[in-house]
């Protein structure tokens, strides 16, 4: 029976498989291999059928430790974690919008060019166009994500239809709320509703900058509030939430055939193996520039749903 369960939600590229991690490293959560199931924040079964599902994924595990960053977007997926378990604990990952907005879209280049084939550039030019005709963030961004479909400079269907079999081994038919989430790169940098919704959950929420800035200590109170009670190293890998891209178009072409071959074998490879070849065959990110910067900042602050770092915390 699971008894305890730990949710490391919050937008992606914001931290969370850094804490997923570490928290792992506890022996509270032993026999555990799945980041991201995903299943709360779904709807095209009952929650008793993914309930089902989740306890085989989990079968060898007393407690849960789930880092699925989708749950942060839809409120209704606290309410439905809250009906299947005691007490449990949720963990909201954020981060500099800019340079979440940033990383985004280079870990979706870091996918290869087939999955990500625009110029940031241009998507910026976009944006500032849509600006200038009083056109919303949302608006802009939603007809961006509609010309990139039909140019097909983007592919999005691999969400839909092998998620669950990639990631987690499980052939069950569904599909995510959003097929485009992970493309809609300010939409999700916006965390006015994500604040208010973990706050209503009573969710603890961790800025990137403070855990690398101090780690011993957030990790204590992470620690504290998650009641763990085999505590893991208060201390972080050298290499926390750093975006990577393919060192050739060959290597980007490789990974992409991969994927593939995964998805049509339902074939999980070893975290360890995925380390190695990131490590030997891709290289970091460019680092975003001043003018980067300013510019995507400019675009965000435009909507009054946008949060920095400064602003929450000056609010607390």
């Amino acid at each position: 029976m699971i008894k305890k369960g730990v949710f490391v939600t919050g937008v992606r590229k914001c931290g969370t498989t850094t804490v997923f991690d570490w928290l792992l490293q506890s022996n509270d959560f032993s026999g555990i291999s799945v980041k991201e199931p995903q299943f709360f924040c779904l709807d095209q079964h009952t929650i008793e059928d993914y309930f089902q599902v989740y306890n085989r994924i989990y079968t060898n595990s007393t407690s849960v430790l789930d880092g699925s960053t989708l749950y942060c977007q839809y409120p209704q997926s606290y309410s439905a974690i809250k009906s299947k378990f005691h007490n449990p604990k949720f963990i909201v990952c954020l981060r500099d919008p800019v340079k979440r907005f940033y990383s985004a879209f280079w870990f979706m280049k870091g996918m290869g060019e087939k999955y990500e084939s625009r110029n940031l550039n241009d998507i910026l030019n976009t944006f500032e166009q849509g600006i200038q005709n009083n056109h919303s963030i949302i608006e802009t961004e939603n007809e961006i994500l509609k010309r990139a479909k039909v140019e097909k400079s983007i592919y999005y269907d691999f969400i839909n239809k092998t998620y669950h079999k990639i990631r987690i081994g499980v052939d069950i038919p569904t599909t995510l709320p959003d097929d485009l989430i992970f493309f809609r790169y300010a939409q999700e940098s916006l965390y006015k509703s994500v604040i208010e919704n973990a706050k209503a959950a009573q969710a603890k929420i961790i800025w990137l900058e403070d855990l690398l800035k101090d780690p011993s200590t957030i990790l204590k109170e992470i620690a504290e509030f998650t009641e763990l009670s085999d505590i893991p190293e208060l201390s972080l890998p050298d290499n926390s939430n750093i975006s990577t891209v393919a060192t050739s178009r060959f290597i980007a072409k490789a990974t992409e055939s991969l994927r593939s071959i995964r998805a049509q074998l339902n074939i999980q490879l070893p975290k360890r193996f995925t380390k190695i070849v990131k490590s030997n065959l891709y290289e970091r990110a460019p680092k975003i520039s001043k003018e980067e910067y300013t510019r995507i900042e400019n675009i965000l602050s435009k909507s009054k749903n946008y949060i920095d770092y400064k602003t929450y915390h000056n609010e607390a």
